[in-house]
Parts: C-alpha cells; structure tokens; sequence
C-alpha cells in the first residue's frame, strides 16, 4: 500500500517538503514491510527545495499543487504534461456539478470534525460533573466516617446519613480507615 499525501500545513519539523514514513516493527526495529510506505507533501516548504534535490518532475507537480490563483498556472504553459492538468483543472473548476460535489464533501468533513470536537466538549464536562459527585460523595462518607470514628455520631446515624446497610457501612469504615 502507498499513500501520497498533499498537506497545506507543517506537519513534520525540518525543511524538507518530502518525508518518507514506514512502519517499523517496535520490538526489533525492523521494516514491516516494503510494500507499505506513506509520502507527506509539506506543501509549505515546497518553496525551500533546491535544486537538484528532487526529480524535476517531482518538483514540477509540487508547484503545480501549491499553485494559489488561477494567473498562477500560466507558469506551466511551456510543460505538454503540467499544461494537460491546468486544462483538466479548468474542466474541473467549471463544472458546477463537480464544484457543488467537492464543496458538499468539505462540508461534510467540516461538519463532522465540528461534531466530534462537541461530543468530546460534551464527553468531558460530563465526566468531570461525575466526577465531582463521585468525589463529593466520598467526601461526604468519610467525614461521616470520621464522625463516627470520633464518637461523635451513632453507626446507625451514619448509615441513615449514608444510606447503607450495616454490612456496607462496616466495609466503608475499614476501607477508610485502611487508607488513613
């Protein structure tokens, strides 16, 4: 499997716009394998290659893809092979149907990253109120404890307080009082 990625940010430190990514077996550091390899385009550093440094077709596409406006792709002109893309991209850019396809897919990409990102915000304020109960609850139980411990209350006020059974309330006090 090969995979070639275009990326319109940084993703890895250093200058070089091509980075070769496989997997390695941890334990022994070896390949997994030579047919499974990843190829990040830092579209952003496109602009540090020298030459010489990349096949000049390699390089041509980069710029080709890092193209920003239309008026930039006159640059290709004298290329038969990058000239042929800038046509097809045009067809493409044309075609309302083909626009309205890939703005409905950005969107939906869009929407669905919006909605994961709210479901964790929802996940975690909820996970902290449980916590917070949790963590009140047990503050409750042992200060009850201690109450008790102290001779202040009777056991079955404290279990009243805690709403437990004495079998409960007697495992409550051990644990408690295991960790004091």
């Amino acid at each position: 499997t090969i995979s070639i990625n275009l990326l319109d940010f940084n993703l890895f430190k250093g200058k070089k716009a091509h980075t070769e990514v496989v997997p390695v077996i941890k334990d022994t550091q070896e390949i997994f394998s030579d047919k499974m390899v990843m190829h990040f385009f830092e579209l952003k550093k496109v602009g540090n290659l020298r030459k010489g440094k990349m096949k000049t077709a390699m390089r041509r596409w980069l710029e080709f893809f890092n193209v920003k406006n239309h008026s930039d792709l006159n640059k290709f002109k004298d290329d038969p092979v990058m000239n042929t893309a800038a046509s097809k991209l045009d067809e493409i850019s044309a075609d309302t149907r083909l626009r309205e396809l890939a703005r409905s897919r950005e969107k939906s990409q869009h929407d669905a990253a919006t909605e994961l990102a709210d479901a964790e915000r929802r996940g975690e304020r909820r996970g902290e109120r449980r916590g917070e109960r949790r963590g009140e609850r047990r503050g409750k139980a042992r200060a009850i404890v201690e109450l008790f411990n102290e001779g202040s209350i009777t056991m079955q006020t404290a279990m009243q307080k805690l709403k437990m059974s004495e079998n409960e309330f007697k495992k409550l006090c051990a644990e408690t009082n295991s960790k004091s």
